[in-house]
């Protein structure tokens, strides 16, 4: 049984700007893997190439193009967080 290979949608050339410009300043790993996720869907790689490349799993990828699909380029962005904020000793 094959399976149907899934990318993003066609991206414009001012949505590819925008996420290379978010893959520098990300804050965090997190977030620039996610933007890395859907910048090389976008080029035609697998969801399974795209996760041997970055060292992230499957799951990961797929929940980072469906953020991607519902929320667009705010969507991959880190969100808040609860708990205590760390606290940087001086």
């Amino acid at each position: 049984m094959s399976r149907r290979r899934r990318y993003v949608r066609r991206l414009s050339e001012a949505e590819v700007r925008e996420l290379k410009k978010g893959e520098r300043k990300a804050r965090t790993l997190g977030e620039r893997n996610r933007i890395r996720i859907v910048l090389l869907s976008a080029q035609g790689l697998a969801i399974k190439d795209i996760a041997g490349l970055l060292s992230v799993s499957v799951h990961t990828v797929i929940r980072a193009l469906n953020r991607f699909e519902r929320d667009g380029i705010v969507g991959l962005k880190e969100g808040r967080h609860t708990g205590r904020p760390p606290k940087i000793p001086p």
